[in-house]
């Protein structure tokens, strides 16, 4: 069984813009721990995203299956893309630096935002 990367791949596009918005809202407030809290989870949600399209990349890097709690089994690339373990995000983002170069950023136009 394989996860939905393109439902997957939607909903962290949705939540890049959410926790951007949210950022910049706590920053106007000068909450600046709630805005990096959030900055912390658009980029977790945008390597995610990123992540979701790189999928044939990534499969030589987290190989194998893994067991979930339910007991379904599903390739370890594709739960890593869902779930975006923070002690893996170093790893997927050199990984996707092959394909979309170091200059990957976050903050862009609002034309380029993901949709």
């Amino acid at each position: 069984m394989s996860l939905d990367l393109n439902e997957i791949s939607k909903a962290r596009a949705k939540e890049v813009v959410v926790e951007v918005e949210l950022a910049e809202e706590f920053l106007k407030r000068g909450l600046y721990r709630n805005a990096a809290g959030k900055a912390f989870q658009a980029w977790k949600a945008y390597l995610s995203y990123l992540a979701s399209g790189s999928r044939d990349l990534l499969i030589n890097v987290f190989k194998g299956r893994k067991r979930l709690r339910s007991g379904k089994v599903v390739d370890y690339v594709d739960l890593v893309i869902a779930v975006m373990p923070m002690a893996l995000m170093k790893a997927v983002a050199q990984s996707l630096a092959i394909r979309h170069g170091g200059g990957c950023s976050l903050l862009h136009g609002a034309g380029d935002r993901p949709a």
